[in-house]
C-alpha cells in the first residue's frame, strides 16, 4: 500500500508530465501497463494493417522500377511490427516495452519519410496522407509517454520537411501547405497525449487516495482506537477462519479464554 504522505505531497511535472517522486512513477507505470499492453497490441495490428492498406496504392501510382524499393520498405516494417508483436507476449515486454514501442516508432516513421521520397510528385497527393495518418496512430494509439511522443513526431516532420526538400522540391505554396497539415497532426496528436496522460496520472493519485482511505476504515473498524490492538469483531472473523480452515482439513481447532477479575470497570473507565 503507497504511503499517505507520498501521496499528499505528489506532483506532475507540468511539462514531461512525471512524478516527483520516482516510487510513485513506478508504481503508476506498474498500474498502468495491462491496459498499455493491449493498447500497444492494438496499435501494432492496426500499423501493419494500415502499411497493407497503403500498399495497394503502390499497384497504380509507383513505378515498376521504384516498386521494389518500396516493398522492402513496407516488409521491413511488418517483419518489425509482427516481431514486436510476438515479443508483447513474453515476461520481458513489462521492463522494456516504452523502448521497444520507441525504437519501432521511430523506424517506422523513418521508413515512411524514405517511402515518400520514392513517390512521383503527380502521385504525392495519394501517399502524403500517410504522413498525418502515422501522426494520429503514433498520439492516439500508441501507448508511449509524451516526451517520447513528441521525440519521435519531431524527429519524423524534421526528416519530411528535409527530405522533401532535396528529393521533391515543390513551389513554396504547396510546400508550406504540406507542412502546415502535417503540423496540425503534430499539434492534435501531442496536445491529445498530454491532456489523456495527465488525465491517466490524475486519476491513478485518486484511486490511490480512495485506497488508502478504505485501508484506514477498515483498519480502524478492526482495531481498538486507543491501543491499535485487534477488537472484538477482528477476533470473530479470525476464529471463524480458524473454524473454516479446520473443517475442510478435517482438523480439530481450540481455543483459550482468559477472564480478568474486575477488568470491565478499567476497561469501561479507561479504554
Amino acid at each position: 500500500m503507497m504511503d499517505h504522505n507520498l501521496i499528499a505531497k505528489a506532483k506532475i511535472n507540468n511539462v514531461s508530465l512525471s512524478f516527483n517522486e520516482a516510487t510513485l512513477e513506478a508504481a503508476f507505470k506498474k498500474h498502468a501497463f495491462p491496459q498499455a499492453l493491449v493498447q500497444a497490441r492494438v496499435a501494432i495490428i492496426f500499423g501493419v494493417l494500415m502499411f497493407v492498406i497503403f500498399g495497394y496504392f503502390d499497384k497504380v501510382f509507383m513505378p515498376k522500377g521504384l516498386s521494389v524499393n518500396v516493398f522492402r520498405f513496407e516488409m521491413l516494417i511488418a517483419v518489425l511490427g509482427i516481431t514486436t508483436l510476438i515479443f508483447s507476449f513474453t515476461r520481458y515486454f513489462l521492463d522494456y516495452y516504452q523502448v521497444i514501442i520507441g525504437f519501432l516508432c521511430a523506424v517506422v516513421g523513418l521508413l515512411l519519410v524514405a517511402k515518400l521520397t520514392f513517390v512521383p510528385i503527380d502521385s504525392l497527393n495519394y501517399y502524403y496522407p500517410s504522413m498525418l495518418i502515422f501522426m494520429f496512430w503514433l498520439s492516439a494509439f500508441v501507448p508511449l509517454t509524451l516526451i517520447s511522443t513528441s521525440y519521435i513526431a519531431s524527429l519524423t516532420v524534421i526528416l519530411f520537411l528535409v527530405a522533401f526538400k532535396n528529393y521533391h522540391p515543390l513551389p513554396p505554396t504547396q510546400m508550406l501547405n504540406y507542412f502546415l497539415y502535417v503540423m496540425y497532426a503534430f499539434v492534435i496528436g501531442v496536445a491529445s497525449r498530454y491532456l489523456m496522460e495527465k488525465k491517466n496520472r490524475l486519476l491513478f493519485l485518486r484511486e490511490m487516495e480512495l485506497d488508502i482511505e478504505r485501508e484506514s476504515h477498515l483498519f480502524r473498524s478492526l482495531h481498538d482506537s486507543f491501543t491499535g490492538l485487534p477488537n472484538r469483531d477482528l477476533l470473530i472473523d479470525r476464529i471463524q477462519q480458524c473454524i473454516h480452515f479446520a473443517s475442510r482439513n478435517e482438523q480439530i481447532c481450540a481455543g483459550i479464554f482468559i477472564d480478568l477479575d474486575n477488568f470491565k470497570e478499567i476497561n469501561d473507565n479507561f479504554g
